[in-house]
This record gives structure tokens, C-alpha cells and sequence, in this order.
């Protein structure tokens, strides 16, 4: 049953950030009960027709004033929150930056959004996802439709996951607070957001198969059994078949089994990725003979994981998004009435909602916000300093997550609240989990977690996760329907355990007809149109990131973190409810935000664009946000257009980066997926640390989602084994694998 409140209920936020990753961040704060107020320099009415701004909007208050002075100085003062998207240099300049506000307000929680990066020359690039993705070596790794070349991305999508990585930042903050009274520093850069969105394939393992930097995969797919084919009628299917006893039975069905005794195949399902030609050409030729729906049943009877390639048109339509409702309709003062998605994420004792849309004035003047809030400007009496961040344990210390879940959604959310400063527990069948084939992928997702072995069919299992549940705090899983039931992990079972513990459901497809059919993410790449977005002419690509697995767990984390906020002041436990199917439109979420006539089709209001190009040098690639004249380069004259890109590719990267520049062009360098591993722009970031696997020996990785102000980040974090901890944790419990984390932080 909800309670009357919502999780932030009495937060105060000042969003003065000025991109989509800002306004998105705070707007996930806003749908759930946060009091954000929004200050604007001007315009407003003009950008009510932009659909990035009434969405990223939605929920707030909106004040028309500058971003800096004594104005703002003041209603920051009376905050809890402040989100600030500036620059380095812009940030101190105007008087934003953590040391300055904090002085004055030690209650206050400071995130800093820098769109690229804190140090180097990316820290002083303009926001551009064209840009973020060429120089952390994105557009590079990204399938293309043309060969090897990179991609020019389609969507902002790492500033959507910018957007819900520093909210989720923000509510693990909040949830500190309430218990030290302290208030806190962070910074959630682009580059972050970049490093999470890659984190299962940007690995360096010398002598292993590297994805990041191996072989580009295919426009279409990554391998035989995970890869989109064109039908008889000129439409697509994918086939994700993710493990062997999927695929297998996909060849059944098929009647394709020769695929298995190909040469380079014989026999191996490992193989098939590496010796793939053939075995593509069995499949093409296969799918070739029926229409598209033809295949679509005789997969869907079998249980083989599939899905059409669609728009995104026909996902709005779609009875999945009609039963879950995942979007929502809401009048817009002199526009009419807009079709948006609903909130990222189900609390299912204080839920979120979209409550209003921004009006085409501004609501208040900064001086008549928040003024019964009094602010204590007084020095110090004593040698208390709140705002001294120095030596800080990371806020999610002593929080305890049992994580049932398998492959990648489910795990990285545990890996986020980890990062966080989280205890965590993988709680694995004593056969592993599938996702254990991605070798030293599974190993970097899985990192710096627990390893316990439990047969949840039987007493003795039943027995060791009863135990853990007495004292968790945190419960995951991402299991088929009815199978969290079976396994005692579903909320009914764990709150007749601990009643306080936040539990959380990941599910593919939410409600709907598609409930109970396995999904990955490709399959809802197909449905949501992501596919047919970033694809060129009548041939969809599959983006190389799994997004909405990354873009789940990010989600999911924040759910986890509000409802802890919620615990901390109220005292009851809920579940968190979230699917791949809600994440495809939260993660598309401007592309999906349509003005509704009546009697009439929705028109897409205006989405976010990416201007600029990518464009061949002699030696490499260079991005260029703007033309060489300074214009946005898509209003650029084509014959301008061509006379650039013939003079670039006669260039080196070094020289056309000059010559760019001297003309007042915003340029970087592409980096190569090699390269990505010794450049110095990353490594002065601190993009990369080192997995030590007991397997595999040491993996570069990334291992930073944030950078808390005052707490240490760890340079070297490790893996466990399969059962490694599971000896101590049957003697002693959580007390086991806590002592672990001390003496495994000393090793470093």
C-alpha cells in the first residue's frame, strides 16, 4: 500500500545546470517528490517548443534569473541539493564550485556535471555526445553499417545515462546524510557516463579475446546466434540467442544444425564468433525463406528469444507500453496535450509520477522561493569544519545487498551500489552464473563482490539465504516470472524474512503479452526503433553498449537508493520494480515526447539533435561539432561540406586538428579502440583501473562511476572466485565477508 509521501518529500533542488544531462538529472528527482526549482536565464516560452525541455522540465518550478550572483547565492542557501554542469574554470568563475557554496551551506549535497571530463583538454569542450564519444573511443568501438568506420551516434545516449547515474549519485548522498548530518561534494562527469556505458567491453586483457579492442563486430549483430536477418517480405528479425541452449534450439527450428559442424565451428558454441562468415551465410539464407512473421512464430512456439525489428512508432503502440503504461499524457498551457514516458522507475510503497509540464512563464522570482527556510550564515565558533571532505568513507559504507541476479542488468546494479561503498553478495547456483562464458567481462561487472554458492532448491540453501536476509539490506534478482517464488527471493518471502529490506524485481518485459518470453537487450533494441534509429537506409544497427542493461541497473540503483531514503525516515521496506522495456523509452525519452491533436497524427516535438561530423584523415578520424566557418556543420552548404572533407583526408589527424581550430571549428581526435588504453586524456582522468581475477590475472578496466569528493577511489579492485566465500560466510555471516573488505582495502 503507498504511503502519503513520496521518496525525496522535503528536498529542496537547485538545478542550475544548462545540459540535457543536468535538467534529466534533476527531473529523476523531481518525479519522485523533490522540490526542484529550476532557474532559468530567459526564453523560457521559446523553448516550451523543444521537446527535451518540456520533458527534462517536467516537475519543477521555473525562475527566471542569471545563474550566478547573490540572487541564486541565496536560494543555493536554502537548498539541500545543487546540480551545476559548468566548465571547470566557469564554475569557480561564477562562484558555483563545492568549496564556495559548501562554506556557506555545509548541509549541502554539490553535484558537479562537467559534460566531458575535470582535467585536460576535454574539460573544455562545449556538451556534444559527438564529441564525448569520439575522444573516449566510442564512436570507434561502435558498428557503423560502413566497415570499420566509426559511428556518429543518433541519440544523446550517454546523456541519458549522465542524467540517471549522477541522480542515483545524488540519492546515495541524501541517504548519507540522514545518517552523518553531513552534507557532500561529487562529481558525475560525461566521462563516467561514457566509462558505464561501456563497462562490459572497455577491458584490456593481453591474450584474450579483448572486445573492446578485438574485431569490430557486424552492423547487424555481434555473432551468428545474436544478429538481425532479413526476411523473405524485406523485414528483420533478431535472433538473441545468448547461450547455447537457446541457439541450439534455434538451429532446430531452423533446420540450420550444420551450422555447428562448419569448419572453424566443429562443434564449439564459443567458436562462433571468431568463425563466423559461414555460419551467417546458413542463416541468412534460412531466414530468406519466410516472411517475418512466419519466423516470428515458429521462434516464439519454440521459446527461442527473438524480436522484430521495429520504429519507434510501433513500440508506443505496442501492448507492452500499453500495459505497463509507460507513457503518459499531460496538458501543456498553449500547446495542448503532450505524450511523454513515464517515470524511470516503480516504487511500490512511494511511487513517482509526471504531475504537471512546465507553464509558459515563469512561476516564481528567486527571493520569494523556500523563504520560511532559514539559513544559519554565522562563522564557526570551534575548529568544526562540515565542510572538510578529508579522508570520508564512501556513502554507502555498511549497507549490505544480497545479489541473486544474473548476467549483466541485474549484476551491474549491484556493481554501482558497490562502487558506492556497498557490501555485496553474488549469490550464485553452485553452476554459476551463464553469464560466466563472457570471461573477463563477467569478471569486471562482477568486481570487488562476494562469492557464495547456495542451492536455493534445497533446505541447506534455503537455510544460508535465510540467514543473509536476516540482516540485508538490499535484495536483487532479474529472474523469469514465477521463479523468484520458487527460489524465496520474491518480496513476500523476503519481507516474512526482514520486513525492512528493499527488495528489487528487474524484468525484461515488464507486463504485457511479452511477460513471461526471455529478453536481452538486442531484443528490445529491435522493438524500441533504437536499432532503425542509429542504422542507415533499410539496414538496422545494433549499438555495441548493452544500454539498456546499463541503462536498467542505473535505474534500478536509484530506485534502490530512494527507497532507502524512504526506510531512513519512515521506517518500512518496499520493492523496486524495473524492466528493460520501461528503460528503452526513459533512455529515448525526448525521441518519445509527442505533441497529441485530437482527430489528428502525434507530431514529434522537436528532439535533441547531434551536430557535426566525423571525418576521415589520412591517419585516423577527427569529430568536428562545428563546420569550419563556425556554423552548426548539418546547416553547413553541401559543396562546403565535401571541399572540408576532401581537404581533411589529405591531412593527418595532428594537422587537421590545427587547421580546425585556427578556423574556430570545435575538434577532437577519434581514438581507435586500442588506443583508448594509453591515452592520455583518460589516464589523467582516471578512466582506467586494474581487476585483479584469480582467473585471468590482472584486467584494465574502468572502475570509477564517480568521483566522491574526500573519499579515495580504488585503483586496484579484485574478483572471487566461484563459492570462495562460501566457508566464512556459513561460520560467520556478513561479519565474514566485512572483515574480507578491511583486509582486501589493505592489500591495495
Amino acid at each position: 500500500m503507498a504511503t502519503t509521501s513520496s521518496a525525496f518529500d522535503g528536498i529542496r533542488v537547485v538545478d542550475l545546470s544548462e545540459t540535457l544531462a543536468g535538467a534529466l538529472a534533476s527531473m529523476h528527482l523531481a518525479d519522485f517528490g523533490a522540490d526542484v526549482v529550476r532557474v532559468e536565464p530567459g526564453r523560457v516560452a521559446e523553448r516550451r517548443l523543444r521537446a527535451p525541455y518540456l520533458l527534462a522540465n517536467r516537475n519543477k518550478r521555473i525562475v527566471e534569473a542569471s545563474r550566478q550572483g547573490d540572487e541564486v547565492a541565496e536560494l543555493v542557501a536554502r537548498a539541500d541539493v545543487v546540480i551545476v554542469d559548468d566548465q571547470p574554470g566557469v564554475v569557480a568563475e561564477r562562484g558555483l564550485d563545492a568549496a564556495t557554496l559548501r562554506r556557506r551551506a555545509p548541509h549541502l549535497v554539490h553535484v558537479w556535471m562537467p559534460p566531458h571530463a575535470e582535467h585536460g583538454r576535454p574539460a573544455g569542450l562545449p556538451e556534444s555526445e559527438l564529441l564525448l564519444q569520439a575522444w573516449t573511443g566510442m564512436a570507434d568501438q561502435q558498428p557503423s553499417g560502413r566497415g570499420d568506420d566509426p559511428a556518429h551516434p543518433a541519440m544523446p545516449l550517454v546523456q541519458y545515462e549522465q542524467a540517471a547515474l549522477a541522480a542515483t549519485a545524488v540519492a546515495a548522498s541524501l541517504l548519507e546524510r540522514m545518517r552523518s548530518g553531513r552534507g557532500r561534494a561529487l562529481t558525475v562527469s560525461g566521462m563516467h557516463a561514457a566509462g558505464l556505458t561501456n563497462v562490459a567491453i572497455m577491458l584490456d586483457l593481453p591474450g584474450v579475446v579483448r572486445p573492446y579492442g578485438g574485431t569490430k563486430m557486424g552492423a547487424s549483430g555481434i555473432s551468428p546466434n545474436f544478429s538481425a536477418y532479413r526476411c523473405r517480405d524485406g523485414e528483420w528479425v533478431f535472433l538473441g540467442c545468448l547461450t547455447p541452449g537457446f541457439f541450439f534450439q534455434a538451429l532446430e527450428v531452423l533446420d540450420a544444425m550444420e551450422v555447428m559442424v562448419l569448419p572453424g565451428v566443429d562443434g564449439d558454441f564459443a567458436r562462433l564468433r571468431t568463425s563466423q562468415g559461414a555460419a551467417r551465410e546458413v542463416l541468412e539464407a534460412k531466414f530468406a525463406e519466410r516472411d517475418s512473421a512466419e519466423w516470428l512464430d515458429i521462434l516464439t512456439r519454440a521459446g527461442v528469444p527473438n524480436a522484430p525489428i521495429e520504429t519507434r512508432a510501433q513500440w508506443a503502440e505496442s501492448p507492452t507500453v500499453a500495459a505497463g503504461r509507460l507513457l503518459v499524457e499531460l496538458p501543456a498551457a498553449g500547446l495542448g496535450v503532450v505524450r511523454l514516458p513515464d517515470v524511470g522507475v516503480e516504487l511500490t510503497a512511494t511511487p513517482g509520477a509526471v504531475r504537471w509540464l512546465p507553464g509558459p512563464e515563469a512561476v516564481a522570482a528567486a527571493d520569494d522561493v523556500w523563504r520560511s527556510v532559514v539559513v544559519d550564515t554565522t562563522e564557526e565558533t570551534d575548529d568544526t569544519d562540515d565542510t572538510d571532505d578529508t579522508a570520508r568513507p564512501l556513502p554507502l559504507e555498511g549497507l549490505r545487498v544480497i545479489d541473486a541476479s544474473s548476467f549483466i542488468a541485474g549484476p551491474l546494479t549491484s556493481t554501482i551500489l558497490g562502487d558506492f561503498g556497498a557490501t555485496v553478495v553474488k549469490l550464485e547456483q553452485p553452476t554459476g552464473d551463464e553469464f560466466r562464458v563472457a570471461g573477463a567481462s563477467y569478471s569486471v561487472i562482477n568486481r570487488s563482490k562476494f562469492q557464495v554458492t547456495a542451492d536455493l532448491k534445497g533446505p541447506d540453501g534455503r537455510a544460508l539465504l535465510r540467514r543473509l536476509l536476516a540482516d540485508a539490506d538490499v535484495v536483487l534478482e532479474n529472474m523469469r516470472p514465477g521463479v523468484a517464488e520458487r527460489r524465496g527471493l520474491d518480496r513476500a518471502s523476503v519481507a516474512a524474512v526482514n520486513q525492512r529490506a528493499i527488495t528489487c524485481a528487474i524484468k525484461a518485459w515488464g507486463a504485457g503479452p511479452l511477460a513471461d518470453t526471455p529478453g536481452f537487450d538486442p531484443l528490445i533494441q529491435a522493438r524500441s526503433g533504437l536499432m532503425r534509429a542509429q542504422g542507415r537506409d533499410d539496414v538496422p544497427v545494433l549499438l555495441g553498449p548493452a544500454v539498456h542493461d546499463i541503462g536498467v541497473a542505473t535505474l534500478s540503483a536509484f530506485g534502490i537508493l530512494a527507497a532507502l531514503v524512504v526506510r531512513e525516515r519512515d521506517s518500512i521496506g518496499q520493492e523496486v520494480r524495473a524492466s528493460l522495456s520501461r528503460t528503452s523509452l526513459v533512455f529515448q525519452a525526448a525521441e518519445f515526447t509527442e505533441l497529441r491533436v485530437p482527430e489528428a497524427p502525434g507530431a514529434t516535438l522537436a528532439p535533441p539533435s547531434i551536430p557535426g561530423r566525423l571525418h576521415r584523415c589520412a591517419d585516423g578520424w577527427v569529430a568536428v561539432a562545428d563546420s569550419a566557418d563556425g556554423h552548426d556543420a548539418d546547416d553547413a552548404d553541401d559543396a562546403d561540406d565535401a571541399d572540408t572533407a576532401s581537404r581533411l583526408g589529405a591531412m593527418t589527424v595532428d594537422d587537421a586538428l590545427a587547421w580546425l581550430h585556427a578556423r574556430g571549428a570545435v575538434a577532437v581526435p577519434v581514438l581507435d579502440r586500442t588506443e583508448i588504453f594509453r591515452a592520455p586524456d583518460l589516464e589523467g582522468n582516471g578512466f582506467f583501473g586494474t581487476v585483479v581475477d584469480p582467473d585471468f590475472g590482472p584486467i584494465k578496466a574502468v572502475c570509477s562511476f564517480a568521483r566522491w569528493h574526500g573519499s579515495p577511489g580504488a585503483d586496484v579492485l579484485f574478483t572471487r572466485s566461484l563459492g570462495q566465500d562460501d566457508e566464512a560466510v556459513r561460520r560467520q555471516g556478513w561479519q565474514a565477508l566485512e572483515g574480507a573488505t578491511a583486509r582486501a582495502v589493505e592489500a591495495r
